[in-house]
């Protein structure tokens, strides 16, 4: 799913979150920090999803909907979570004035954390204009809490911070997983069906086809005054860098998908491929030969240290396992991702690039230690 957009699932009809009323989850997807070019690009972007959130919950009649911090944990790795929570809280409290159907939104601090950011956001930045305006409307857990547990916010509907594949990960969206249960399979399909038809969608639009019920065809793509973007005139619709065409306002039968707010242009066959654009998702070509790519900066350190520490080739990601390929070229590993919390970051940084290995020679380490695997 293109970065900033959002889709709509129900919770199964057996697992613990519909036996407590909790009838809806909104999947977001942020962008992860190393591939934004600012932490500005970074928020707006989560902040596009909480505001799509908004419009999905006000467009289903929900009335109420407990939203967490999108890209909290590892996504926004050292933007400041603080600023991340002030625009996710702006940019709803702005969309809250075109989505009159929505009674409450809920922001939940996730109970782990030891600095509640939504807490601290709301008591230093918007006490007097929620007070004064929003009253009722718009309220912030005092000690954060579990966003899976309705004692916690009393909403229907909980926001999900997920990946572009909208596969399950770890923080909120394994505890959602969780809190599924058997349903989580389910949950998976429906929101694998709705992605297939987003793209299916972009893909006719991209190719021209015609379309003989306007109701199923893409809106104005620039049409987007009813989601103001953080800290903007509602008015007006913010703008990013994000790459996949995309459009607001309703979609024909797909009104559980909302698009990002987008003015740009991008290359959507580079998306469904995997990978940045331009990029193959892939380190080596038909003859398993070597490419010569070049290091991505936004690799975590830590990932860089654990290649060179333990002499690894090339690590890949097969569900939740890792498998390892160490200097000799030989020999290989299968390595459960929990054993290996100094990558954890790797799996998040491969699942946000739409890829499944990473190779040594996309990483900053040195002539000296790529020289050996010439």
């Amino acid at each position: 799913m293109p970065d900033g957009s959002a889709l709509l699932t129900d919770t199964g009809n057996n697992s613990s979150l519909k036996n407590q009323g909790i009838n809806y989850i909104i999947h977001t997807v942020p962008r992860h920090r190393s591939s934004c070019s600012s932490d500005e690009e970074f928020i707006e972007i989560a902040t596009n999803a909480a505001q799509n959130s908004i419009i999905l919950a006000n467009r289903e009649g929900i009335d109420e909907l407990a939203i967490c911090l999108i890209g909290g944990e590892i996504y926004r790795a050292s933007c400041d979570p603080q600023k991340l929570a002030e625009g996710i809280i702006r940019g709803s409290i702005n969309q809250l004035e075109n989505c009159q159907s929505l009674k409450e939104i809920t922001f939940v601090d996730w109970k782990g954390n030891s600095t509640k950011h939504f807490k601290k956001a709301v008591l230093e930045k918007f006490a007097k204009e929620i007070n004064d305006k929003w009253k009722g409307k718009v309220s912030v857990m005092a000690e954060g809490g579990d966003i899976c547990d309705k004692s916690t916010h009393g909403a229907k509907a909980i926001v999900n911070s997920e990946n572009a594949q909208m596969s399950w990960g770890g923080g909120i969206s394994g505890a959602i997983r969780r809190a599924l249960g058997t349903e989580a399979s389910n949950v998976d399909k429906q929101r694998k069906g709705l992605m297939k038809e987003f793209n299916d969608i972009i893909n006719g639009k991209e190719r021209g086809d015609n379309n003989d019920n306007p109701g199923d065809q893409i809106p104005n793509q620039n049409d987007n005054s009813d989601n103001p973007g953080p800290g903007k005139d509602k008015n007006k619709s913010p703008t990013n860098n994000q790459n996949p065409p995309t459009s607001d306002g309703e979609n024909g039968d797909n009104s559980r998908q909302q698009p990002p707010n987008d003015n740009g242009k991008g290359n959507d066959e580079d998306n469904n491929k995997g990978g940045k654009p331009g990029d193959n998702g892939s380190n080596s070509n038909s003859n398993g030969e070597k490419e010569k790519n070049n290091p991505d900066p936004g690799i975590p350190n830590s990932v860089k240290q654990y290649f060179k520490k333990n002499k690894v080739k090339l690590i890949e990601l097969d569900g939740e396992n890792w498998i390892i390929t160490y200097k000799d070229k030989k020999e290989k590993k299968i390595i459960p991702v929990a054993d290996v919390p100094e990558i954890q970051s790797l799996k998040n940084y491969l699942q946000s690039h739409g890829i499944t290995s990473l190779d040594v020679s996309k990483l900053n380490i040195g002539r000296e230690y790529l020289e050996e695997w010439e």
